[in-house]
C-alpha cells in the first residue's frame, strides 16, 4: 500500500503510527517495524538499488501510518485504555464514604421499603442506590484480596454485569411515569442484555491486550 501521508523517514512514520499506544507497546512495535524496515532496505540494496531509493521504497511498503496505527491500536494497549485500567483500580481503592460504610442499614431500608406501600419510583431509587453500593463493596474487596493484575479482570466483569442490572433498575423505575405502564418486560430484558454484551466485548478486548502486555513482561498499571 502506498504511503498516503508524506513521511521523510522511518522515525516520522513510527511517530504517527504509534502515537496512541502505551509506552511499552510503542517501544515493542517500533523495534519490530524498524527491524522489518532495515531488512527491506537491505534487500533492495542487494538488488542494486541505491540506498537512498531503497529507503524510500521500504518506507512506502510500510503503507499509510494512520492505517497501520489503527491496526496497532486493535492489537495493543493504547494510552486511553491504560488510563481506563488505572481508573478502575484507583476508583476501587478509594476509601468508602460514610454512606457506603452503613451499607447494611441501607439494605435493611430496602427490605422494609419492599414490603411497604412506597411508590414504585421511590422504591426503584432506593434499590438503585443499594445496588450501586453493593457493587462498590465488591470492587473494594477485589482490590484488597487480589493482586492488581488479577483484580482488573474481575473489576471489568463486575462493572459490565452492574451496568446491565443498573440499566434494568432505572428503566423499571422511570417506567412508573408511563401511562399506561409498559406491558413488555421482554423489551427491557433485551435492552439490558444488548448493553451488557456490548460492554463485555469492549472490556474483554482491553483485558486481552493487557494480558498480552503482561506476557511481554510489562505492567501498564504499575504505579
Amino acid at each position: 500500500m502506498k504511503n498516503t501521508i508524506p513521511c521523510e523517514n522511518i522515525v516520522e512514520w513510527l511517530m504517527l503510527a504509534t502515537k496512541d499506544l502505551c509506552e511499552s507497546a510503542k517501544l515493542r512495535v517500533s523495534t519490530e517495524i524498524e527491524a522489518h524496515y532495515k531488512e527491506s532496505v537491505d534487500a533492495h540494496v542487494a538488488e542494486g538499488v541505491s540506498e537512498e531509493e531503497s529507503r524510500k521504497i521500504a518506507l512506502a511498503e510500510l503503507g499509510d501510518p494512520k492505517v497501520a496505527g489503527k491496526r496497532f491500536q486493535n492489537e495493543h494497549l493504547t494510552v486511553n485504555e491504560v488510563k481506563k485500567l488505572k481508573s478502575a483500580l484507583d476508583s476501587a481503592r478509594k476509601p468508602l464514604s460514610i454512606v457506603e460504610r452503613v451499607f447494611p442499614l441501607l439494605w435493611l431500608a430496602l427490605i422494609a421499603a419492599w414490603f411497604s406501600t412506597l411508590d414504585q419510583f421511590i422504591l426503584g431509587i432506593i434499590f438503585y442506590l443499594s445496588w450501586s453500593i453493593l457493587v462498590r463493596w465488591i470492587s473494594k474487596g477485589l482490590v484488597l484480596w487480589l493482586r492488581p493484575q488479577r483484580a482488573i479482570g474481575w473489576l471489568f466483569a463486575t462493572e459490565t454485569f452492574s451496568l446491565g442490572v443498573s440499566t434494568a433498575i432505572l428503566i423499571c423505575t422511570f417506567s412508573s411515569f408511563a401511562k399506561p405502564p409498559p406491558t413488555m418486560p421482554g423489551t427491557v430484558i433485551w435492552i439490558c442484555i444488548s448493553l451488557t454484551l456490548l460492554t463485555s466485548v469492549h472490556s474483554y478486548r482491553i483485558w486481552k491486550k493487557f494480558q498480552r502486555e503482561r506476557a511481554h513482561g510489562n505492567d501498564p498499571v504499575a504505579t
